[in-house]
């Protein structure tokens, strides 16, 4: 920044001073001193957040909208990270702007960076929580975040990581119900799972269609019978993730309201 001219400076800055001037006024109306400190706070932290409990798609983000809140980021409190903000506290969906203080461009490897330490945190802290996000940066210097949850649509969940385990071919499907039956056996001993897992008794010798049909048939009805718990569908849907080489589960389509 110091080797940058006044008007380089300005133009970096552009991406979220004028708003963070506007929020600070309206926030701390006739509180000088508190609108010095939240304005000194925001140029010494390391990043700086627009956050809005929108579920519009990324492209239609509103930095207008009633409930946009501006932050720094990290904020020095226990609970400002990316689970608290959004699955933790029970927010359907939230999206957040995300800009460096110095407002200078995000390369692609920080944006990989970041996708990293938003699963890391929320699934570090429920890894039985039916979430996902998108994480794009619209603008080289702003990186667009949407954290939604499926509490009030779980059934689309469940969808997306059936059609995902569609895409699995005879052998593939085969070593993804070997490796869920023996997650199951050694963890559900004595329960009522165990006696419905005896329709795959011989799925070694089934056909790729009957397969499928019979796995969609046992995860729907023993989830939605609470037999099966949100955390045994995320560990069945990392299974399959390691089994066809995913990474992440970019196949569920978020939910937009």
């Amino acid at each position: 920044m110091a080797s940058l001219s006044k008007e380089a400076i300005k133009e970096n800055l552009s991406c979220y001073l004028p708003k963070a001037i506007e929020y600070d006024i309206k926030e701390n109306a006739y509180e000088l001193k508190e609108q010095e400190a939240f304005m000194r706070a925001l140029m010494r932290c390391e990043y700086v957040i627009f956050r809005s409990n929108q579920g519009s798609p990324i492209d239609f983000f509103d930095e207008d909208a009633d409930d946009l809140w501006v932050a720094e980021y990290p904020a020095r409190v226990a609970y400002d990270d990316w689970y608290e903000g959004s699955v933790g506290a029970e927010k359907l969906c939230q999206t957040s702007i995300l800009m460096k203080s110095t407002g200078e461009a995000f390369t692609k490897r920080e944006v990989e960076w970041l996708k990293r330490s938003i699963r890391r945190n929320i699934d570090g802290n429920d890894h039985s929580a039916l979430w996902w996000f998108e994480c794009e940066p619209p603008e080289v210097n702003k990186i667009c975040v949407k954290i939604y949850d499926y509490s009030i649509d779980r059934s689309l969940y469940m969808e997306d990581f059936l059609n995902e385990l569609d895409n699995l071919n005879r052998e593939q499907l085969r070593e993804f119900i070997r490796q869920v039956l023996n997650r199951l056996h050694e963890e559900c001993q004595g329960e009522k799972i165990m006696d419905k897992l005896k329709v795959f008794n011989t799925y070694n010798s089934m056909s790729l269609k009957k397969l499928f049909g019979i796995t969609c048939s046992f995860f729907w009805e023993n989830w939605e019978a609470d037999i099966l718990s949100d955390f045994d569908i995320r560990a069945a849907e990392d299974t399959m993730n390691r089994i066809s080489g995913r990474e992440e589960r970019s196949y569920h389509t978020g939910i937009n309201f």
